[in-house]
């Protein structure tokens, strides 16, 4: 199909649902034009938009009631933007047209009126309707909320023309509140989010100053303030020494930043309306923007009479300290089908086939690793991929940092993100998907000299067969650690069985397990090397001679080695497992290690296990760690955090993940 989307080009919630049934479009193979109404039959369409942006921003009244007037009545289309219309559609063959706001409507309407229409749809992504909704003569309409149904029967749009369907909302992130916060740079206490729309309009400086007022010293009060710049310089003038509140403008994953918040405080988008349901939100809504919103609010608090909202700055600082006591979560009955859209269009163009959209799949290769084994099967990779209904584009890597720098740049435009190499090259995957606040699921097709990360999760070592899983499998969290902020996804390790434990054979470490890494080790006990380190764990003190110390995420590896303490590494319980292994003074003591791993007893003296989720490393000098198989030096010391979910991996789901 080749489909043009009508949008209403002010920003906001029409451009973004534009922005994202385009994409919905395009993921079925379809090519789609999106043209802006407002610059049909207008000399100079920024004017136009500037001018209403100027409105919004500082006369919001007058604008919204002027609004409110226009729509009371039937508006007549402008002969100069119907001609416009009429020439793109005469210039470029269309199958179906969509509109996502009332003015692309009536445009298409008049379009069929001049016997010059296409097989059209009329997206409501507003939470009302104007009083010439029955007089469309568009084929279908699309709701996002159920309640609109009655109030279109009630204009005389004909029932079989109604259908619902979700709104084209962002992706969401799915993450918990204390996982997104860290992920934000948060520590500890409650966090407010006030969005004020795309245009940053309304009391927005009286609101934070009201909510600054009830919020406590260790809280955090987030201010999106959209494209508008001298909003956001003005608020970091005012509260510049006051560390518990931030600026921020566009931020690129809203879901992030929702699943962070204890309480939302928003404007009546329709939009943002979708996502507080969608996430079953704490909020209170800001009814204080004639026109648009506050008839979007209006008609929520029709639908939920429990919906606290406020019209004043001193209204909400009211009702937010209810809501932060005594959170109540939005509930609406809004759409959950997005493929609707999709659907009825293709209807009114003659039954074309409805298949679920192909993914897009970012394919980020070492084409080097396995003594380039993947280049070779990389046909057969390929060929699984499009067979299970994906659209594969590969980014071969040249060096180290590639595949973290593909991963942040352009896992966003992506469905799912396969990472083919070692566990480096995962471990850089990993990096990058986390660097750009994009939650999405994570394949491993594993092929390098060490894939202890993807025996851990029972990844087939068969390239073709870890494709297939891939695209395939189920998709579990998995726990993501950090030494001074350098990624890792399997372990991070210090002493004299690191070397052993990626020069020991691979079958013999198969056979033998960790037994192995302390058979080789006993070679070099004549030069035993050993380093005087201080550890805290989670407030706990632990210091020492250590010869080897491990801190796991989740490895086969590492699995193997606390197993023998009856303590196995579990990816997704946010925790890290530590293993420390004292310098022995002696052969009976060397003895007393080798027996306690044997018996699998922790309690040795000479060895000691915790888990925690931070961990606080200090010793004299340099100390060389091995992270997920490649060098990091550190002097001084090392500070490791865990990143509890850090990453979707597709995976089959064992009791280790659960």
């Amino acid at each position: 199909m080749n489909v043009l989307i009508l949008t209403y080009g002010v920003g906001g919630r029409y451009d973004t649902a534009a922005e994202n049934i385009a994409e919905l479009f395009e993921s079925h193979g379809d090519s789609v034009r999106r043209v802006d109404t407002l610059s049909l039959g207008v000399a100079d369409a920024e004017v136009k938009r500037g001018a209403h942006t100027f409105v919004r921003r500082h006369m919001p009244h007058i604008g919204g009631l002027a609004g409110i007037a226009s729509e009371q009545g039937l508006r007549e289309v402008s002969p100069s933007a119907l001609s416009a219309l009429g020439r793109i559609t005469a210039g470029e063959r269309f199958d179906a047209a969509v509109a996502v706001h009332i003015s692309g409507a009536r445009l298409l309407s008049g379009l069929k009126a001049s016997g010059k229409g296409l097989p059209s749809l009329y997206f409501m992504t507003d939470l009302f309707c104007t009083a010439d909704c029955g007089a469309l003569a568009v084929d279908a309409f699309l709701i996002p909320h159920g309640g609109l149904r009655s109030k279109l029967l009630s204009l005389g749009v004909p029932q079989d023309k109604i259908f619902t369907a979700a709104m084209p909302t962002p992706p969401t992130a799915r993450v918990t509140a204390q996982e997104a916060q860290y992920r934000l740079g948060m520590k500890g206490g409650r966090h407010v989010l006030l969005c004020s729309g795309t245009l940053g309009a309304g009391p927005v400086r009286r609101c934070v100053m009201r909510i600054t007022d009830i919020l406590r010293p260790t809280d955090h009060l987030t201010v999106l303030c959209g494209k508008n710049r001298r909003l956001r310089r003005e608020l970091d003038m005012l509260f510049f020494d006051d560390k518990r509140v931030r600026t921020e403008g566009i931020v690129p994953d809203m879901g992030l930043w929702l699943a962070s918040a204890n309480t939302v405080v928003a404007t009546g988008g329709s939009m943002m309306s979708a996502l507080l349901a969608e996430g079953s939100r704490s909020c209170v809504l800001l009814d204080a923007l004639p026109g648009a919103d506050s008839r979007n609010i209006a008609f929520l608090k029709e639908q939920n009479r429990l919906l606290r909202t406020a019209e004043t700055a001193e209204e909400l600082a009211r009702q937010l300290e209810h809501e932060l006591a005594l959170p109540t979560s939005f509930i609406g009955a809004f759409g959950d089908d997005r493929h609707e859209i999709y659907r009825r269009t293709s209807e009114l163009c003659g039954g074309r086939d409805t298949a679920e959209a192909k993914r897009r799949v970012l394919l980020i290769m070492n084409p080097v690793a396995g003594r380039q084994a993947v280049s070779r099967q990389l046909g057969g990779i390929l060929e699984i991929l499009s067979k299970n209904g994906c659209i594969t584009t590969v980014m071969p890597t040249a060096g180290s940092g590639d595949a973290a720098l593909f991963a942040e740049s352009y896992a966003s435009d992506f469905d799912l993100v396969v990472c083919c190499g070692g566990d480096g090259t995962m471990s850089e995957t990993a990096s990058g998907i986390i660097h750009g606040r994009r939650r999405m699921p994570v394949g491993y097709i594993p092929c390098g000299s060490t894939n202890d990360f993807a025996e851990y999760h029972n990844i087939p070592s068969e390239l073709c067969d870890a494709a297939l899983l891939a695209v395939s499998g189920s998709t579990v969290p998995v726990d993501v650690g950090f030494v001074n902020g350098r990624c890792f996804i399997n372990a991070a390790e210090f002493g004299v069985f690191t070397r052993a434990a990626y020069d020991t054979p691979q079958r013999r470490k198969n056979f033998l397990g960790f037994y192995a890494y302390v058979l080789e080790g006993i070679k070099d006990l004549a030069n035993l090397k050993s380093k005087y380190m201080y550890f805290n764990v989670d407030g706990e003190d632990i210091e020492g001679d250590f010869i080897f110390g491990i801190v796991a995420a989740a490895s086969r590896l590492t699995d193997s080695t606390l197993e023998y303490f009856g303590q196995p590494v579990i990816s997704g319980d946010g925790l890290f497992e530590l293993v420390l292994i004292r310098r022995p003074s002696s052969p009976l003591e060397l003895e007393c290690i080798v027996r306690s791993l044997r018996l699998k007893d922790p309690n040795s003296a000479l060895v000691s296990f915790r888990r925690g989720r931070h961990i606080s490393v200090r010793q004299e000098g340099e100390l060389s760690w091995v992270i997920d198989g490649e060098r990091l030096e550190t002097s001084g010391g090392c500070e490791i955090e865990m990143l509890p979910h850090g990453i979707d991996l597709v995976c089959r789901e064992t009791k280790s993940n659960t």
